[in-house]
């Protein structure tokens, strides 16, 4: 009996080890060998979500690199602009969205639900520390081992194929045509939206401040931004929450408020992002205004930029 309970421990332990062996090797073979260079060695990076992924038109702002991307919470965001300043010495200056759907308690879903952790945790695994590890296994052990499995087939594949190249995988301008913001406001006049309770994602919140003090630690300046937003956009409805997190947590932080920047209905994909015609307007004048003519390096940029909003706003209405 006692024999049969050893074999049975040492095959348990055999199968751990191959198991492990099967995740990690290809993890290990894809961190040493993954490449997140820039061929146009850019000076300025753009991190965050949806809206600035569809805002900034970064083949229209000279020496900006944009890598938001739908979906991504400050969770994932963390791990890819590690690699992304470690390869890229060019980058001086990070651009990082903060707006009002990012400090929602919802935005924990963005770390740990399946559909995300599925899509987002087999491309950074390489690179994920032990702390993020244990954060999705704590919070999904499910959604968690069913998201290492399909990076230990991602990976191997990505090993098989010898294909390490990160650079365009990571996120990018996202060239929206859809139009559908004069139905949205016809629907939301005839059915007021509910907002939900306000809350806090902390975790998200984390890897936010992990992320600026990452920027930080590779010597590169950060500014928080909130890109352009319809003005009837209902995610407005935690604004004091949100600008009292802006200024007892990040108060230290330039910040770069852009989200009042005037636009027609016809510029919106909907109330949250730009489709291309907005972006187009916007990209050039963020290029021209605010990097060309060193608004950023003024005493007061966001008194300077909403100056020239107000102006923008007559001229247009």
């Amino acid at each position: 009996m006692r024999q049969f309970i050893k074999s049975i421990l040492s095959f348990l332990l055999l199968s751990l080890v191959l198991l492990l062996a099967v995740v990690r090797i290809p993890e290990m073979l894809v961190q040493r060998h993954a490449d997140f260079t820039f061929q146009d060695a850019p000076y300025y990076l753009l991190i965050g979500h949806s809206h600035p992924e569809c805002a900034f038109n970064d083949s229209l702002i000279n020496g900006l690199k944009n890598v938001a991307q739908s979906g991504e919470s400050y969770f994932y965001t963390y791990y890819k602009t590690k690699q992304l300043l470690a390869q890229n010495p060019s980058i001086q200056l990070v651009f990082i969205e903060f707006t009002n759907n990012q400090i929602s308690g919802s935005m924990s879903d963005w770390i740990w639900k399946e559909k995300y952790m599925d899509y987002r945790y087999p491309i950074y695994a390489p690179f994920m520390d032990l702390s993020g590890n244990m954060l999705l296994a704590k919070h999904n052990s499910n959604g968690y081992v069913n998201a290492v499995s399909l990076s230990a087939k991602e990976n191997s594949n990505r090993v098989l194929r010898q294909h390490y190249q990160y650079a365009t995988e990571v996120g990018g301008y996202k060239y929206l045509v859809r139009d559908k913001t004069d139905s949205l406001i016809i629907a939301m006049n005839e059915h007021p939206v509910s907002h939900d309770t306000l809350s806090i994602s902390e975790y998200n919140l984390t890897y936010l401040a992990k992320t600026i003090e990452l920027c930080t630690h590779f010597g590169k300046d950060v500014i928080l931004i909130r890109s352009p937003l319809h003005d009837k956009y209902p995610g407005y409805f935690n604004e004091d929450l949100y600008k009292d997190i802006l200024t007892t947590r990040y108060a230290d932080i330039p910040y770069l408020d852009l989200s009042r920047f005037p636009l027609p209905n016809q510029a919106f994909g909907d109330l949250e992002h730009l489709n291309f015609k907005g972006a187009t307007i916007f990209s050039v004048w963020f290029d021209t205004c605010v990097l060309k003519d060193g608004l950023l390096q003024a005493p007061d940029p966001q008194k300077v930029i909403d100056s020239m909003m107000a102006v923008l706003r007559m001229e247009q209405f």
